[in-house]
């Protein structure tokens, strides 16, 4: 963020090329009825990502970041980073990933325990019912 506000206030200098960042991590929380879900995703804030989305009911929301492809197991990819960001943020990616690696592992172990644990809720209960029927 620094580096950004660096960037903003030399940019009436003509001699500096250097660009705004672009590649920021989204922390999100979804709730659902069983528990709540975090995330970890990427976005690419850039100006030319502001559109207008009208699919709504032509109420029109303004956006102003792409979110870049995750895998199967909700990561997204270092290339996938780096491509879209610009040289010096790759630094501030490299480091942001090897401090956040555990806490993502943690955040993956938690979210496969619950679907473990919902699962053999419902194989539970469908057992029950099953075993009422046949009394």
């Amino acid at each position: 963020m620094d580096t950004n506000r660096k960037i903003i206030a030399q940019s009436a200098n003509p001699d500096l090329n250097a660009k705004v960042g672009k590649v920021a991590p989204s922390i999100r929380i979804y709730k659902t009825k069983n528990h709540n879900r975090v995330t970890l995703r990427w976005r690419v804030y850039d100006n030319s990502w502001a559109r207008l989305n009208v699919a709504k009911s032509n109420k029109q929301t303004l956006r102003y970041a792409n979110e870049l492809k995750r895998n199967k197991d909700g990561t997204t990819t270092r290339y996938q980073l780096v491509k879209n960001a610009e040289s010096w943020e790759v630094e501030f990616i490299d480091k942001f990933l090897s401090e956040a690696e555990p806490i993502i592992t943690l955040i993956n172990i938690i979210h496969q325990s619950i679907k473990l644990l919902n699962n053999s809720k419902t194989l539970e209960a469908k057992e029950l019912e099953h075993g009422e029927e046949n009394e």
